[in-house]
């Protein structure tokens, strides 16, 4: 895993639109650990700023995401559910969209990807509610293995 905070160069072209530039200023210089706060009160907020960060910078943050997602398989709080199901969004939407861009760090996304999907109820995450990650894990699979 890279443990190194993403510099100036990682985040090339974070100008390029509104959200990219707020990913920016939210992210830019901090650390996961620093983020962690923020990946466990507001997943679709993160789900929504690493999904248009630069594709360094995403490389990083992504694991901190994954890891708070991973810490969170707990009925106990009602904003597991959510949690999970925007980790699994934000992997196939950025695999659909870029393939590129998650396959680097595949390796270390897929054990994730796998737990969730076979933790659903452990996440509290009504099927009804938020579909199947069992059929969300295939999808990605897919995508990464270049089938759309």
């Amino acid at each position: 895993m890279n443990d190194t905070i993403p510099n100036e160069a990682d985040w090339t072209g974070w100008k390029a639109d509104v959200e990219s530039r707020f990913a920016y200023r939210t992210y830019f210089g901090r650390s996961n650990s620093e983020m962690r706060l923020r990946y466990d009160a507001s997943p679709i907020e993160v789900f929504e700023e690493l999904h248009f960060m630069p594709v360094k910078a995403f490389h990083y943050y992504v694991l901190g995401f994954r890891d708070s997602v991973l810490a969170r398989a707990n009925p106990d709080d009602i904003d597991n559910a959510t949690a999970a199901d925007c980790f699994l969004g934000l992997i196939a939407v950025r695999a659909r969209e870029q393939r590129s861009d998650v396959t680097p760090i595949w390796h270390e996304l897929r054990a994730a990807v796998a737990f969730v999907a076979e933790h659903q109820a452990d996440y509290d995450a009504d099927e009804g509610i938020f579909g199947s990650f069992a059929k969300k894990r295939a999808q990605i699979e897919a995508l990464i293995q270049g089938h759309d």
